[in-house]
């Protein structure tokens, strides 16, 4: 079987004029292995849609717990809002490819989940309520808020 192929060393995409997310020669290897990548460098502008390709293996989804401070480069740097990242940002957000919905949990408390991280501002139970309430809507959840994962399509 072939190793997968490496991400390609340098990622240019052209930002908007203000910058959200900077990362400056990038690279990432697991613990006594070839690079996962090497060398990448990308700016994403504020609203800017980005897409990232590649064949399986190739560290799209390592690239990309790099950015989001879940896994520490091997070298390079990467910024958010112009602050050098080196955990997970309170304003930013990744969803993982595979649900991951906490099944002890009902639909109300999966969705505020996220509001009790140390970094997010404390908000009043009624916000927090409404907040949630809003957001379950949104999905077509509605009405659901005491259902289990397990009861979800």
């Amino acid at each position: 079987m072939n190793a997968p192929q490496p991400l390609a060393t340098t990622l240019a995409i052209n930002a908007a004029r203000e910058r959200v997310l900077d990362a400056e020669g990038l690279c990432f290897a697991y613990a006594k292995s070839a690079p996962t990548f090497a060398d990448v460098s990308l700016g994403i502008g504020r609203r800017e849609i980005v897409c990232l390709l590649g064949g399986s293996g190739c560290g799209k989804s390592t690239l990309l717990r790099v950015l989001a401070g879940l896994e520490a480069a091997s070298s390079g740097d990467v910024r958010f809002l112009g602050q050098a990242l080196s955990s997970p940002h309170p304003r930013s957000a990744l969803v993982f490819q595979q649900a991951s919905l906490l099944p002890w949990l009902n639909v109300f408390d999966n969705a505020s989940f996220g509001l009790d991280f140390k970094h997010q501002p404390a908000i009043a139970a009624s916000a927090r309520k409404a907040r949630v309430h809003a957001a379950l809507a949104a999905v077509g959840l509605a009405g659901r808020e005491q259902a289990w994962p397990a009861e979800l399509s």
